[in-house]
């Protein structure tokens, strides 16, 4: 090597700190997207936790946002392309649950009045299978049903319906307690929804399930926040 070719030693050194930096800009995008979700999750977790007002204004809003969405009559309902059947529990002995059994019946409806073309179920893999059976039970083409393994939450649901399964607009098939925040998470993440009352009796579990909803909106809140920091800092 000539003397030309060499390369001063405080410019060798600041080039090999450029490349290193380079090299570590992921990590430290991913550490700054880390430290980001980690203060929304314990900020809004602290306001909806320890301000009661926030929760009641919460609950008060989100019946205000839905109630025009929420339809009691398929008579009352515009076609969409898809139905979403959103997944329940099952029996002990693998069974389909009163809940989740209406709501597949709400999906069987929407298909067989022609409002919907296609159904798209959406759970965990264990409840995805008697869904599907109960399904082609009743007559439903397979070719007419889309599955989701992978719908472990509502906010899951939602979110692949659009990024897996193109889905753009929607009928949301789910008991009463359910639908505001299905509706939510699903026009936030651009489903053009709306949503019909699957609930065919009285549960057992539907003071326990008001229960639990209280928190699962908290979550979708969450989830939501996250999402579109991350979509935010993605498009920047």
């Amino acid at each position: 090597m000539s003397i030309s070719q060499c390369k001063p030693v405080s410019q060798a050194r600041r080039e090999s700190a450029s490349v290193a930096d380079a090299s570590d800009a992921p990590a430290q995008r991913c550490e700054g997207l880390a430290r980001a979700n980690e203060c929304i999750d314990r900020g809004l977790a602290t306001i909806l936790t320890l301000c009661p007002a926030t929760l009641m204004g919460l609950e008060w809003w989100l019946r205000r946002f839905s109630r025009a969405l929420i339809h009691e009559s398929l008579a009352t309902l515009p076609k969409r392309r898809h139905a979403i059947v959103l997944g329940a529990k099952l029996g002990r002995d693998g069974s389909l649950s009163p809940q989740l059994e209406d709501r597949l019946a709400a999906g069987l409806a929407l298909k067989r009045a022609g409002l919907v073309e296609r159904v798209l179920l959406t759970s965990n893999t264990e409840e995805l299978g008697p869904m599907r059976a109960w399904f082609l039970q009743q007559g439903v083409p397979n070719a007419d049903l889309d599955e989701d393994p992978q719908g472990w939450r509502t906010f899951e649901s939602m979110k692949r319906a659009v990024e897996v399964f193109g889905v753009s607009e929607a009928i949301i098939c789910t008991q009463r307690f359910h639908l505001p925040r299905s509706l939510l998470l699903a026009r936030a993440l651009g489903i053009d929804a709306l949503g019909v009352v699957a609930d065919r009796r009285n549960y057992a579990d539907a003071q326990l399930d008001a229960i639990r909803e209280l928190g699962a909106r908290q979550l979708a809140l969450i989830d939501l926040a996250r999402f579109l920091l991350y979509k935010r800092r993605h498009l920047l």
